[in-house]
């Protein structure tokens, strides 16, 4: 295994040691979100995907790292209508 991480490139500079079998500090929770009102994206043109219904903020401590969603989903679950699940 070890071997097959020396035959990835460097991804930011060409005498770097970050590539891809080593960075997911880098890329982990990256994520992008637009939102509009349902009348400005009609308005616009654009098509409606979803609709935006709940949303939680959790923290875990360092030595959890990554379970983060095993706490989040079910805050954000507890208030909606079973009908959304």
């Amino acid at each position: 295994m070890a071997s097959s991480f020396a035959m990835l490139k460097p991804t930011f500079s060409k005498t770097g040691s970050t590539h891809a079998g080593n960075a997911s500090q880098v890329s982990d929770g990256a994520a992008a979100v637009l939102l509009a009102c349902r009348s400005v994206a009609k308005r616009l043109g654009l098509p409606i995907l979803g609709k935006f219904m709940q949303a939680a903020v959790v923290g875990v401590p360092s030595r959890t790292m990554g379970a983060d969603p095993a706490y989040a989903i079910p805050k954000v679950r507890a208030p909606a209508p079973k009908s959304v699940w």
